[in-house]
Order: structure tokens, then C-alpha cells, then sequence
């Protein structure tokens, strides 16, 4: 296992973490509770992906659980210790859940891919001495 994915799951747990800790403080009641989980879901595996430089099946599923997992926590803390889970989650809370999973796993899944046909080397610099001049004071790049 690459080592900047070992490294990006922490990362990872502590946006979830700190992102349920806020995000606790909401009810998931309307359109913008499920908007929240869609978003939460996002900023997890932008974290994660921005740590191991790209995107893996591995590391899809990994934020997928996070982002729920997360967001299991947060609306569990604004629906109050004494509600009846899973019975008193609202609709939008449901569906803040599936978004959540749905688009950290995209997110991090689809990251780092090139598109076909693209180069697999990015472009070189070019080297003095070689027929090319470097860009100076005088004469700027463009």
C-alpha cells in the first residue's frame, strides 16, 4: 500500500471528524441538509485525494465510509440523545447520507485519471544550451 494513501486516511478522519462536529449543530430537516451531506461528502475525499495525489477504488471506499459514518454521527447529535434512531432521521437526513457516499466515492474514484489521448509525460522545461534561450528580464516567457 502506497505510503500517501496510508498517510491521506488520517487526514480524511479528521475532516470527517471536525466537518460532523459543525455540522451536528444543523438540522437535516430541508433541501440544505442533503446539500450539506453532498458537500461534506466532497471535502472528505478533496482532502484524502489532495494527500495521496490521486484517486483509487481503495481510497473511494474509504471516504465513502468516512462521509457516512461521519454524517451518521452529525445527525445523530442534532436529532437530540433521546431520539429513536433510525426512526426520528428525517427524509432529507436519509438522503444527505446516500449523497454524502455517493460523492466522496465519486470524488476520490474519479481523481487523477488523464483523460485518453493525453500525454503520460507533462511537458519539459526547456534547457539552455539546446537551441532554446531561457526567458530573462529582458526577453519574457510568451
Amino acid at each position: 500500500m502506497p505510503v500517501r494513501l496510508l498517510l491521506a486516511v488520517p487526514v480524511a478522519l479528521a475532516v470527517t471528524v471536525l466537518g460532523a462536529a459543525i455540522l451536528g449543530e444543523y438540522q437535516f430537516t430541508g433541501v440544505t441538509g442533503a446539500a450539506a451531506g453532498l458537500i461534506y461528502g466532497l471535502f472528505i475525499a478533496e482532502a484524502a485525494v489532495a494527500v495521496a495525489r490521486r484517486g483509487s477504488a481503495l481510497l473511494a471506499v474509504i471516504c465513502a465510509v468516512l462521509a457516512v459514518g461521519g454524517l451518521g454521527w452529525a445527525i445523530r447529535a442534532s436529532i437530540g440523545p433521546r431520539a429513536s434512531v433510525p426512526g426520528d432521521i428525517p427524509a432529507m437526513g436519509w438522503l444527505a447520507l446516500g449523497l454524502a457516499a455517493v460523492g466522496a466515492a465519486i470524488r476520490a474514484r474519479s481523481s487523477g485519471r488523464r483523460p485518453a489521448g493525453s500525454p503520460t509525460e507533462p511537458p519539459r522545461t526547456p534547457v539552455p544550451g539546446r537551441g532554446e534561450t531561457p526567458p530573462t528580464a529582458e526577453r519574457p516567457p510568451g
